[in-house]
């Protein structure tokens, strides 16, 4: 018989704001709200994504000392006075306001022979060699070593052409009121780094852009090595929950902006990385943070993003719900604390209502105390403790009845457990009609994230208990959005030496070529295959900040500079596939410079490479691999046909006749000499040849496949078309 232990059970009930107000408040705003109360102050702001209508008025918004940082169509960035969240309601022209919680870098050699770049780099049957030229790299990270050899070319040119270190006081961008900018290389130089305790940008810079110089024999350098790198610094503090310094999406929004923006002043395209993600969202592309993606990405403005490091674990939820009630356990790595806390998102289908109750039990599974079950459709922040002895569960629900952008029902839960030795939590939840997907996004550095079990470790599961999942953990930085690239992780290298010659195995499990096991799995849960390719994920060999120590083990090359050492390391993760494929899309900018992200992932997808690793990859894609593996090579030669088939063909209507055709084509209608070249898919010029009007040529020496022609007359009209041979 289980023993009872006296309990009090306290629960309140707190209306924060009318239903109105909440409906305009996120649910993780409100729950930032409540936390913060003892900072509503005005001097006191923080960032936030809003989404505003026609009737917006900035001065409006500058009265009430809000700042607009970005637009992003109707999507914008401000810094916004903590009471002023109170009376969001009464703001003429906003519609929704969302903070975030705090992304984390995506972390677990650049090899550009298995993705094909050094054909693209020696210009093998190409037109030219491509490594970037004329593109704009942008990587939003933290930890950069400015002064790195991988980021200056051979004569010694800084390659960083703007910085924005928006965790520091200075002198902002135009445009901004935070941070500071270094735009030119003397004041990059002398600034160093933008966080002394990191690495991470170094790492993601070197693998999408790095030249490798004083490396042997260059062989750690980035894909696209002669690009310009624009950097930013994240705007990020302490990894607490929901500190303002954490909210990063706005942080995200503006530094596109920025990257975008500068890419436009000199005139060329950018491809911006994002190595960063969380688990707070509805992972279906309608965050605010997604919709602001759609509206600055565009020709030439392309985004990739990792897809996270959570294919591994149990973080996801999905139930069906049907006038039923289920339960599961919250559980994480139970390391010597004295307490826990954690973060629990949980979504419904569009246009219905679900309810959840938070229990607080002991290590055999019994229930000491329950919160009320908490409906969605009370559109309120509900706040409770359950109390036993010394011991107590703080709590809050954030409660949503239908989301602005997707209809759903949404519940954001936050807990606080003081005693994690003798207690565990668990959630109970019901509807009459529901598909509930839930996320534990509560990361800690130290314990990682919470799973969902069916029962505790070492006892029973009981009917009605669930565990979780790893799917839909493609992460909500970005990767989710239907304008981005979203990246994993395939195993590129399971041994390799380091700089004293000692071989390193990563572990008995992995096979070189499989999928990586902490890859993050989809679909969207509006059941789009994510993520969209894979990239060399586990390990990739990059630069390391010379500020920030290494074990020697991972050290790959190391060299001095003017008595600093500099190193090279081996390291994992999607945050590292990521940049391999944002070098490989600069190098295909290069080669078109007004490339969409539809067609960048067009492009991507119809040139990946599957093998007997990857198996058979369906048409829709596959929700560990996407369409395959990088392959930069035939991207790039997809890349540059587009090009050329999309030049201007005014004042040149040359009919040709017939196509397809088998042994020869005529020109018809032309009544002027005409200049005709036939190329194959990979640029190569195949015929070249001035011919009179209405004249054949002769093609039956050409293999049978595409090619594309292209003809031009005396006054300069060109046109170009696909050519195909039976």
């Amino acid at each position: 018989m289980n023993k009872h232990f006296p309990i009090l059970f306290i629960s309140l009930f707190v209306a924060l704001q009318c239903i109105a107000q909440q409906q305009k408040l996120s649910p993780i705003a409100q729950i930032y709200l409540n936390k913060n109360s003892g900072l509503n102050k005005a001097e006191y702001n923080i960032s936030a994504l809003v989404q505003v209508n026609e009737n917006i008025l900035e001065n409006d918004l500058k009265a009430k000392g809000i700042l607009v940082q970005t637009k992003a169509g109707n999507i914008w960035s401000v810094m916004i006075p903590m009471h002023v969240l109170n009376d969001i309601s009464n703001i003429k022209g906003i519609d929704y306001l969302e903070t975030s919680l705090a992304a984390k870098p995506q972390m677990q050699d650049t090899d550009w022979i298995q993705t094909k770049t050094n054909l693209v780099h020696q210009g093998y049957n190409l037109p030219k060699a491509y490594k970037g030229n004329g593109v704009i790299v942008g990587i939003i990270d933290i930890g950069f070593d400015y002064n790195h050899p991988a980021f200056y070319d051979e004569q010694g040119n800084c390659r960083i052409m703007r910085v924005w270190e928006q965790n520091k006081t200075g002198t902002p961008p135009t445009g901004y009121n935070y941070g500071n900018e270094l735009t030119n290389s003397t004041s990059i130089k002398a600034a160093i780094t933008d966080r002394i305790t990191d690495s991470h940008g170094t790492m993601v810079a070197g693998i999408a852009a790095g030249t490798g110089i004083l490396s042997k024999g260059n062989a750690n350098r980035g894909m696209a090595p002669n690009a310009d790198l624009v950097l930013v610094g994240l705007y990020y503090g302490q990894e607490t929950f929901l500190d303002d310094k954490n909210v990063s999406a706005p942080s995200f929004v503006d530094a596109m902006n920025y990257i975008y923006k500068y890419a436009e002043s000199v005139n060329k395209p950018a491809v911006i990385n994002i190595s960063w993600g969380h688990h707070g969202g509805p992972h279906d592309g309608t965050s605010l943070l997604d919709k602001a993606i759609e509206n600055l990405t565009g020709a030439g403005k392309i985004l990739v993003n990792a897809a996270g490091n959570e294919g591994k674990t149990q973080l996801h939820l999905l139930q069906k719900l049907a006038n039923d009630t289920f339960y599961s356990y919250n559980y994480f790595n139970r390391k010597i604390y004295p307490y826990e806390k954690n973060l629990t998102d949980f979504w419904g289908s569009p246009n219905s209502d679900f309810a959840v109750q938070i229990r607080l039990t002991d290590t055999l599974q019994n229930v000491l105390a329950a919160s009320n079950f908490i409906s969605a459709s009370s559109n309120q922040l509900t706040s409770g403790v359950l109390v036993n002895g010394i011991d107590s569960l703080t709590f809050s629900f954030a409660c949503q009845a239908k989301n602005i952008n997707n209809n759903k029902p949404n519940i954001f839960v936050n807990y606080h457990n003081s005693n994690r030795v003798k207690y565990f939590v668990s959630y109970a939840f019901t509807s009459n009609n529901t598909d509930l997907h839930a996320w534990n996004c509560g990361y800690e550095w130290t314990k990682g994230y919470p799973l969902f079990l069916a029962n505790i470790p070492g006892q029973p599961i009981k009917s009605n208990y669930i565990s979780g999942d790893n799917k839909f953990t493609v992460g909500e930085s970005g990767a989710n959005s239907n304008a981005s690239v979203a990246v994993g992780s395939y195993n590129s290298n399971v041994a390799w030496q380091n700089y004293w010659g000692n071989v390193k195995t990563v572990d008995d499990i992995s096979q070189k070529d499989t999928i990586t096991g902490f890859s993050s799995r989809g679909p969207t849960t509006d059941n789009r295959t994510k993520p969209d390719i894979t990239g060399p994920g586990y390990f990739v060999g990059g630069p390391a900040s010379s500020l920030t120590p290494f074990n020697d083990a991972d050290i790959t090359d190391t060299f001095q500079v003017n008595g600093k050492r500099f190193d090279y390391i081996m390291s994992a993760g999607t945050s590292f596939a990521a940049p391999c494929v944002t070098g490989a899309i600069a190098l295909m900018l290069q080669a078109d410079n007004q490339l969409t992200p539809s067609k960048v992932l067009s492009m991507l997808k119809n040139s990946a490479r599957v093998d007997a690793k990857t198996g058979i990859i369906p048409t829709s894609g596959s929700n560990n691999w996407g369409w395959g593996k990088i392959n930069t090579y035939e991207a790039v030669k997809l890349a540059f046909a587009t090009a050329i088939t999309e030049q201007d063909n005014v004042g040149n209507k040359t009919i040709i006749y017939p196509n397809p055709f088998t042994n020869s084509i005529q020109f018809l209608n032309n009544q002027e000499p005409l200049w005709v070249e036939i190329y194959n898919v990979s640029g190569q010029v195949l015929f070249s040849k001035k011919i009179l009007p209405n004249e054949s040529i002769q093609l039956a020496h050409l293999a049978t496949g595409i090619y594309l022609l292209k003809t031009t007359n005396e006054n300069g009209g060109i046109q170009i078309c696909k050519l195909v041979k039976y």
